[in-house]
C-alpha cells in the first residue's frame, strides 16, 4: 500500500483518512486467506505511527524509492 499523499499529514482530511480505510480492506483480505501479507511503500515514521495505531496486522515490509534527482519531502 502505497500512502495517499495529497493531503497534509498536519491537515487530516477525507483523502488521508482513505490510507486507513484501505489498509482495513487489505486486513480483511489477509483474513480472508486471500494474501498472505500486507506491506507499505515510502511511509514516513509519522505515517507508519498513524497506521500502527489501528492496525491489527503489522505490515511485514516498508519498501523505500529513492531517487537522486528527485528528494524526498
Amino acid at each position: 500500500m502505497n500512502w495517499l499523499t495529497f493531503a497534509s499529514e498536519d491537515q487530516p482530511t477525507l483523502f488521508y483518512d482513505i490510507g486507513l480505510i484501505i489498509s482495513k480492506a487489505m486486513e480483511q483480505l489477509v483474513e480472508k486467506g486471500l494474501c498472505k501479507a500486507i506491506g507499505i511503500s515510502n511511509f514516513t515514521v509519522k505515517k507508519t505511527k498513524t497506521l500502527l495505531e489501528t492496525a491489527k496486522i503489522v505490515p511485514a515490509c516498508n519498501q523505500g524509492n529513492e531517487m537522486n534527482y528527485i528528494p524526498h519531502v
